[in-house]
């Protein structure tokens, strides 16, 4: 009878082929589950050192005898601390191939599959203390709505939150047959096995905290990677997709990517490759497990501190802009420095003055602006009052106008009573 493999690596080629192994460099397999990844990684090393991350016990069996490789039983949120527990500040190369292993999968006891029956554990820690059937039993309705409803996608997660409260406090659910049994009531017709599929993701991401882990173990990977180093991660959905290529393409989780003053990206890896790399149609056909790996590739960027700048200026050279001209070259062009300081001032000293003269034109022109702005200011302020004063000689004139036009009128019907009425008849007292 044939011993069951552990893992099929995905990929395996391009991810060899994507951290580019320097024969004497240090890397580190954050995700080494079988070892398959690892065993190509010791192949191309000589000098060389390989560390292997896994928190599952399990895949301390697979680890080789090799003084070039150490096995760490530890969650790859940690690899920081645990690196440098081994005297190691950079590295060359990280790989992580997120996700759960055909092993766990194939586990029923570990209760990550809806094909067998076993205990709602999915713990990839099996020290841990808080499983599956823990998060079912203690989380309320609006915690599980937002599990299954971010980490699922499932579309009725809040039917669904509802009914899971209402259920355990009748049964509460301990296996994972039980718990697929419940889920078929939920299930939209001929895609059921998806949906649990769906439903079993969302409370293993939730179990082991798999988002939160990742995030540091990304942002500890751009600290470790030396200057050209090679980050190389394999997804399996959405979400962990989403973190990794913000990283790589923005430099950060969440919002636009950054610019400096000459329009140069501010990130600190580089993507290598266009886009996410997939399995090809004879891995597929060979490994049904790569249909929804992605594939990305980045290598750090080398950092300019202050002191490399400073060498760069007295090497007469400065970064570029968009146009590939160097603000300094195009200063001097166009305000002929050498011209100013005179034929025998040294080369080295050029883009310094260059530089400080635009400053000082930075600083003209921001003066002119301003004074241009209390021009601006002032006149409007003079047109204000200009339009008041106009105001009120209309309300004046408005005023006198109204008064002529109210006295006219009295005196019109006073002629027009005289003209109308008799003349009053006076008779004198007789004697």
């Amino acid at each position: 009878m044939s011993t069951p493999v552990y893992h099929i690596p995905v990929m395996l080629d391009q991810c060899i082929e994507g951290l580019a192994i320097l024969p004497n460099g240090v890397y580190v397999d954050v995700t080494f589950g079988g070892g398959g990844h690892a065993k190509e990684i010791l192949a191309r090393l000589e000098g060389g050192h390989l560390f292997g991350f896994d928190q599952d016990s399990d895949a301390l069996a697979n680890a080789p005898q090799d003084p070039r490789f150490t096995f760490v039983q530890a969650n790859f949120r940690d690899i920081k601390r645990y690196l440098r527990l081994h005297g190691i500040k950079q590295v060359d190369g990280i790989l992580a191939d997120l996700g759960i292993s055909s092993h766990q999968i194939d586990a029923p006891e570990r209760g990550f599959s809806t094909r067998f029956e076993g205990n709602l554990d999915m713990r990839m820690n099996q020290s841990a203390e808080f499983s599956a059937k823990e998060l079912l039993a203690s989380a309320d309705e609006g915690k599980l709505h937002k599990i299954l409803g971010m980490y699922g996608e499932i579309k009725n997660a809040k039917t669904l939150a509802q009914s899971i409260v209402a259920e355990r406090s009748v049964k509460p659910f301990t296996t994972t047959e039980g718990f697929t049994a419940f889920l078929k009531r939920f299930a939209p017709r001929g895609k059921e096995f998806k949906y649990y599929a769906q439903v079993f993701q969302a409370l293993r991401i939730e179990v082991n905290d798999e988002m939160g882990a990742l995030e540091e173990m990304l942002l500890s990977a751009v600290e470790l990677l030396k200057p050209e180093g090679r980050l190389v991660v394999m997804s399996y959905h959405s979400l962990e997709d989403r973190l990794v290529k913000s990283l790589m393409t923005k430099g950060k989780f969440q919002g636009e990517v950054e610019k400096d003053f000459y329009g140069n990206l501010l990130r600190p890896l580089e993507p290598v490759s266009r886009g996410a790399i997939t399995a090809s149609e004879e891995e597929l056909a060979r490994n049904s497990r790569s249909r929804s790996a992605k594939l990305r590739v980045a290598k750090k960027n080398r950092k300019m501190s202050q002191n490399t700048f400073k060498n760069k200026l007295k090497e007469g050279s400065s970064p570029k802009g968009r146009s590939g001209k160097t603000i300094f070259s195009w200063i001097e062009e166009k305000f002929d420095v050498k011209r100013i300081l005179g034929e025998g001032v040294p080369v080295q000293l050029v883009p310094p003055v260059g530089f400080v003269a635009l400053l000082a034109l930075i600083y003209i022109y921001s003066n002119l602006r301003a004074e241009n702005k209390i021009r601006e200011i002032d006149k409007a302020k003079q047109e204000v009052a200009d339009i008041r004063a106009d105001v009120t000689t209309l309300e004046a004139d408005y005023m006198k106008s109204s008064m002529q036009s109210e006295v006219s009128k009295r005196v019109a019907v006073l002629e027009l009573y005289e003209l109308n009425e008799p003349p009053v008849k006076i008779e004198l007292p007789k004697k």
